[in-house]
Formats: structure tokens, C-alpha cells, sequence
């Protein structure tokens, strides 16, 4: 009777191992920055790059310090009127900010400040026509907040983003 061949076991044995894989999902390298995650939502802020660059290959996409590949765009524009003025300052500021709206009929608004996170920090509603109201950030950190003004009887909506500096 002829032996087996050796590489026939040596096949058999490698056969016989888990298979282990890997996925990979969008990420980035940067020289600094932090992630922030929710239950849904998971944003990585990074430093700027002085320069960004593309680089393609068949079905691979990477571009410095950006994720790959899937993301939509979309823009939902549903301005105030013209005649309808807002203004945020001082901006960046270190302390407070003024809330000014100058609208030639009263407007019924919903002012929400969110930070940057997307955490609401405060909620108001008012009814604005010559509006100049002050707003105290003295006690929040440093960082970028929005400011989201909405006209509750339509559609319209504003949004702000404010600096707030040590």
C-alpha cells in the first residue's frame, strides 16, 4: 500500500481551522480630535488639514481626513422672508450673545440652543417683532453652539452658529 502524500494531511488540518475575517467601517487618522456617540449618531471631530487630497481606485475611494465612502448631501432651505432681519452678536463671544429680529409683522418663534453635540440646552418661545434679547453663556464651554430660530406658524427657519471663546 503507497503512503499519502504529507500535503494532503497538512490540507486537511488547515481546512479544519476557523476562517477569521475582518470589517472595516468609516473611519478616520488625524493628528487629534475626539468622537462623540450617541444611540444613533456618532460624529469624530478632527483638526483641519491644510491640505485634502482624493486618491481613487476602481471601487476605493480615500480622502485625507474625511470617511469614505457613503454619505447624502441634502439641503432643506426654508428661509425667513427678506424683510425679516436676524442677528447674532457679538460673535465669537466670551460671555453673552444678543438675540436682534427686526420683522415688520410679530412672528410667534421657537429659539432652541443646541451644542455642538446636538445636546438642547434651553428651549424659549416668543413673539418677536422688534426683538433684542440678551443670552448668558458664561457658565457653558468653550466650543460652537447653534442656534435654531423657528416660525412656528410656517415653515421658516433660521439657524445661528455662535463661538463661544474662553
Amino acid at each position: 500500500m503507497k503512503p499519502k502524500p504529507v500535503w494532503l494531511l497538512v490540507l486537511f488540518a488547515l481546512g479544519a481551522l476557523p476562517i477569521v475575517s475582518q470589517t472595516l467601517s468609516p473611519w478616520v487618522i488625524a493628528a487629534a480630535g475626539c468622537p462623540i456617540q450617541t444611540d444613533n449618531y456618532r460624529m469624530v471631530g478632527t483638526l483641519g488639514e491644510p491640505i485634502v487630497g482624493t486618491v481613487r481606485n476602481g471601487d476605493f475611494i480615500l480622502t485625507q481626513g474625511f470617511h469614505q465612502p457613503d454619505f447624502t448631501v441634502t439641503s432643506v432651505k426654508h428661509p425667513f422672508p427678506e424683510n425679516v432681519k436676524i442677528q447674532v452678536f457679538p460673535n465669537p463671544t466670551s460671555a453673552v450673545f444678543t438675540l436682534k429680529i427686526t420683522a415688520p409683522e410679530t412672528q410667534e418663534l421657537l429659539l432652541t440652543l443646541f451644542s455642538i453635540e446636538g445636546k438642547k440646552l434651553w428651549t424659549k418661545q416668543v413673539n418677536a417683532q422688534d426683538l433684542l434679547e440678551t443670552y448668558d453663556l458664561r457658565h457653558q464651554s468653550p466650543r460652537l453652539y447653534v442656534l435654531h430660530i423657528q416660525n412656528i406658524q410656517s415653515t421658516a427657519f433660521a439657524v445661528a452658529k455662535i463661538s463661544k471663546t474662553r
